[in-house]
């Protein structure tokens, strides 16, 4: 949990500085930074989940988490 919310900082300072770097290709490189950090959190939220049920239906529920991920990321575009 603490790597989620150490990356999630670090993505907000970063993404502090793509927004105003006024260097296009240093705000590029800044993004990347930022996309890196911000990218942290999916698999320590994944084995946190799969953890959380009995050993039965974790194949179910890793198929339900991602399943929602891609629903979510779908919604958002």
């Amino acid at each position: 949990a603490w790597l989620c919310a150490v990356s999630s900082f670090l993505g907000c300072i970063s993404m502090a500085a793509v927004l105003l770097i006024p260097s296009s290709s240093l705000s590029l490189g800044a993004l990347w930074v930022e996309y890196l950090f911000a990218e942290l959190w999916y698999v320590p939220a994944a084995s946190i989940a799969l953890d959380l049920n009995p050993a039965q239906i974790r194949a179910f529920a890793a198929g339900v988490y991602l399943v929602c991920g891609c629903f979510g990321a779908a919604s958002s575009a």
